[in-house]
């Protein structure tokens, strides 16, 4: 069975590389990809100024809730905010022993979410002790 062929775009993108390895004069113009996505046709990571960490990083795949917050976060908020997030949500849930499915419980992380990315940052629970490293 034969492999499926390379796209035209990944093809000239290898010979390019080759080309430079080789120290080949090439156009300018020869060596960027448009739309931008690495030289095999992977889309490149969307990027987003992180309301959180305060840089360019990478953004999430998709809005994480089907709300106008989903979407703010979507747009301001980074993937590697949204892993620190997922771990300080778990923290809360246990600290406060919250049931998830109880409307209450989601309303307090929603509030805790909002804090942690666009405001002064969520509260600590009064008991809390960071665990020894």
């Amino acid at each position: 069975m034969r492999k499926p062929a390379l796209p035209a775009s990944a093809l000239i993108c290898a010979n390019l590389r080759r080309l430079v390895l080789l120290r080949v004069s090439v156009p300018l113009r020869w060596t960027f990809c448009s739309p931008p996505t690495s030289c095999y046709n992977v889309p490149m990571p969307r990027m987003v100024k992180c309301a959180k960490l305060g840089r360019e990083l990478p953004g999430l795949d998709e809005p994480p809730f089907d709300t106008e917050l989903g979407q703010k976060i979507y747009e301001n908020v980074s993937a590697e905010a949204w892993k620190m997030w997922a771990e300080h949500s778990k923290m809360l849930l246990n600290e406060y022993r919250l049931q998830p499915w109880k409307p209450e419980a989601q309303q307090f992380l929603v509030e805790q979410m909002q804090q942690y990315f666009f405001g002064a940052g969520a509260q600590l629970p009064k008991e809390f002790v960071p665990p020894p490293k």
